[in-house]
C-alpha cells in the first residue's frame, strides 16, 4: 500500500482542458513531482484522459435542454446565471467531495482557478470556505471578475466603477453592484486566502478594488512549447510561399480578443501579406486572412510560428497572454495595441506596443 504524503492540493476549476484547464493540472504535476504532496483536480466534468494527475467530477449528470436553457438566459444577461445564484445542489456536491478527499490530511490546500460561469454557486462556496479555517486557499485570477461586479475586463472600455461600486455598469451586467458587493464581502472573510493575480497589471488593479486588504503574490508562469527546429512546408502547403505572414489568435464571438481590428487591418495589406487567424471560426471571409482551427499539438502549433514573420496583437482582454510568450520562444517578433498586462511580455527586442487607442495605421506602420 503506498503511503500518504501528509499535505494535499486539491485543484478546482471549471474544465480539464484548453488554457486554465492545463495551467492547474501543470501545477498540479509540478507539485506532486517536487514536493511532499498528493494532488487532486476537481472539474464538472472530466474529460481529459492523458494527465497524469486524477481528476473527479462534482457535476451533475449533463442535461441539455437545461444547457440550453441557461446558455440563453445568460446571452439575455439574466442575474440568475452571473451571480452565483443557481448550481447549489453541484456545490453541495463539490463541498462534499472536498471534505471526502481531504480526509486523513495534516494539511490541505484548496488552489481555485476560474469558477466563474461554471457549475458552481460562488457565494455558496466562498461563504463555506469562510468557515473553514483549516484549509489554506489559493486563488489565481486568471481574469477580473473576481473583483468586479460581473465583467471578466474593463480596461477596453476605461471603467473604474468596480474600485467602489458597479451602479449603472456600462457593459449592461444586471444586478452588478449587488454582485460585487456580496461576492467581495464573502472573499474578504476568507481567513486563509492568497490570490495570485497572473501579472503585476492585475496585482496594481486588485490593489484598487475591494479585495486589496487580502495577501497577493504574483506568479508569472512560463510555457511549455518547445521551438520548433524541423523543416516546414506549411507555406507551401498554404499557398503562402511568396507572402509575408502575420499571426494570431482570435474567437469569432469575443470581439475583446479584437476580431474587428483584423478585418480593419486585412483591408490595408498589401497583396503581398497575408493573416493566420487560429482558433474560432471567421464571421465572414476575406481574401488576405486564413483561418486556422484550434491547434492543441505544442509543435504543430510552433511549426506555425516558425513561418510567420510577426504576430499581431489586438486583445482587448487579455491579463498575461501566453500565446505572446509562445511566439517570442519560437523568434516571432510581436506588435500589438498593449492592453492590459500585455506590455509586460514586450521589450524593446521582442516588440512594440502602439497604444490602447487601438489605431491600425499606427498598427500596420509597426508591422511594417
Amino acid at each position: 500500500m503506498v503511503e500518504k504524503n501528509k499535505n494535499l492540493i486539491i485543484g478546482i476549476n471549471l474544465v480539464d482542458f484548453g488554457s486554465t484547464g492545463n495551467i492547474m493540472l501543470n501545477s498540479l504535476e509540478y507539485a506532486h513531482e517536487n514536493g511532499p504532496f498528493d494532488v487532486v483536480a476537481l472539474v464538472p466534468f472530466a474529460t481529459n484522459t492523458s494527465s497524469k494527475v486524477r481528476i473527479e467530477s462534482f457535476g451533475i449528470k449533463f442535461n441539455k435542454i437545461k444547457h440550453y436553457f441557461f446558455a440563453v438566459l445568460k446571452r439575455m444577461k439574466f442575474p440568475i446565471v452571473n451571480d452565483g445564484n443557481r448550481y447549489r445542489q453541484v456545490t453541495r456536491k463539490l463541498i462534499n467531495l472536498i471534505k471526502k478527499e481531504a480526509s486523513g490530511y495534516d494539511k490541505v490546500f484548496i488552489h481555485l482557478h476560474n469558477i466563474h460561469d461554471s457549475e458552481i454557486n460562488v457565494n455558496v462556496f466562498y461563504k463555506w470556505l469562510g468557515k473553514h479555517k483549516e484549509y489554506q486557499v489559493l486563488y489565481t485570477l486568471h481574469d477580473c471578475w473576481t473583483f468586479t461586479g460581473g465583467c471578466y475586463y474593463y480596461d477596453f472600455i476605461g471603467c473604474n466603477k468596480w474600485q467602489k461600486d458597479c451602479k449603472k455598469c456600462p457593459q449592461h451586467i444586471l444586478y452588478a453592484h449587488n454582485q460585487l458587493e456580496k461576492r467581495t464581502a464573502l472573499l474578504n472573510n476568507i481567513q486563509n486566502l492568497l490570490l495570485i493575480p497572473c501579472s503585476q497589471w492585475l496585482s496594481n488593479e486588485l490593489g484598487k478594488s475591494k479585495l486589496s486588504s487580502i495577501k497577493r503574490i504574483i506568479n508569472n508562469g512560463e510555457t511549455s512549447l518547445e521551438k520548433y527546429n524541423g523543416k516546414s512546408n506549411l507555406k507551401k502547403e498554404l499557398g503562402i510561399e511568396d507572402k509575408k505572414v502575420l499571426i494570431s489568435v482570435s474567437a469569432y464571438w469575443n470581439d475583446w480578443k479584437g476580431i474587428k481590428y483584423f478585418y480593419q487591418l486585412a483591408d490595408k495589406l498589401p497583396d503581398d501579406y497575408v493573416i493566420l487567424l487560429v482558433g474560432g471560426g471567421l464571421p465572414k471571409e476575406h481574401q488576405k486572412i486564413i483561418h486556422i482551427p484550434q491547434i492543441s499539438d505544442s509543435n504543430k502549433l510552433a511549426e506555425y510560428y516558425s513561418i510567420s514573420d510577426v504576430f499581431v496583437s489586438l486583445t482587448q482582454s487579455d491579463n498575461f497572454p501566453l500565446v505572446l510568450m509562445e511566439s517570442q520562444i519560437c523568434g516571432v517578433p510581436i506588435v500589438g495595441f498593449g492592453h492590459g498586462g500585455t506590455p509586460e511580455l514586450i521589450t524593446e527586442k521582442s516588440g512594440i506596443m502602439v497604444g490602447k487607442d487601438n489605431d491600425v495605421d499606427k498598427l500596420f506602420a509597426a508591422i511594417k
